[in-house]
């Protein structure tokens, strides 16, 4: 028995199905760029935000938490900050040191050695402000980069208990489409959310990725800051090269 084939009903399904996951894709994407209820009432310019941001680069004390993320393999992650020290730890663990005053730092980045230099003794850098100036945030850049990044602001809104200023980041340069959606904290400059919007490579369908971080102000102990104990340590000490 031959089966007949009916062309124009196969077409027509393939038609329906096609349009069917046009518009799921449209609709998706209308969703993703949705900002949700804003307060536009005090827009803030570019320069201004940028101020901003800066002055959050010097915020005394904080903790920067990235949670665990299983589909990325990636462990908790925090990062302590007070009275010119920081401190990273990976699971608890000390992975990463350094007394801005001094310009020392200790790092272990999960290797059998620790590593023991000084970021000021270079022909490049020789203090705190220096440093500093060289290690802007991302955000603090990418607002600066007018030729990369065009800047939208998008409103006000709460954010864990916290006021915040939202700014779309729109990459005019390296990845065309993309763009950035950055929270900021209203009164302490610092970066506290940021969704990355970009387009598949292959089917061309916005994809969002999401930083699943926390940040804690005003939190952080002399003992959170702590210069990690190294003794028994097998340690390679820079601090003596140029």
């Amino acid at each position: 028995m031959k089966l007949k084939i009916n062309v124009k009903k196969i077409l027509k399904l393939t038609i329906i199905i096609l349009l069917t996951i046009a518009f799921f894709l449209v609709i998706r994407e209308i969703c993703m760029r949705y900002d949700g209820k804003l307060d536009k009432s005090n827009s803030m310019s570019r320069d201004e935000v940028l101020k901003l941001v800066e002055k959050g680069n010097d915020y005394p004390n904080c903790t920067l938490t990235y949670l665990a993320n299983s589909k990325h393999k990636r462990p908790e992650q925090k990062l302590y900050r007070k009275d010119n020290l920081i401190k990273g730890t990976i699971d608890g663990k000390a992975y990463y040191w350094m007394n801005y005053d001094t310009g020392e730092v200790i790092n272990n980045g999960g290797f059998p050695f620790t590593h023991i230099s000084n970021a000021y003794n270079t022909n490049l850098i020789h203090s705190k402000e220096e440093y500093f100036e060289e290690n802007k945030s991302w955000t603090y850049e990418s607002i600066k980069n007018t030729e990369a990044y065009d800047y939208e602001y998008l409103g006000e809104r709460k954010f864990n208990g916290r006021e915040t200023i939202v700014i779309k980041l729109i990459d005019i340069k390296y990845e065309k489409n993309s763009f950035e959606k950055v929270y900021i904290d209203k009164k302490a400059g610092i970066e506290v959310k940021r969704e990355s919007f970009y387009y598949d490579k292959t089917w061309h369908y916005l994809k969002k990725y999401s930083d699943n971080m926390l940040i804690e102000f005003d939190n952080v102990t002399d003992e959170d800051v702590k210069r990690p104990n190294i003794a028994g340590d097998i340690v390679i000490d820079y601090r003596d090269e140029k």
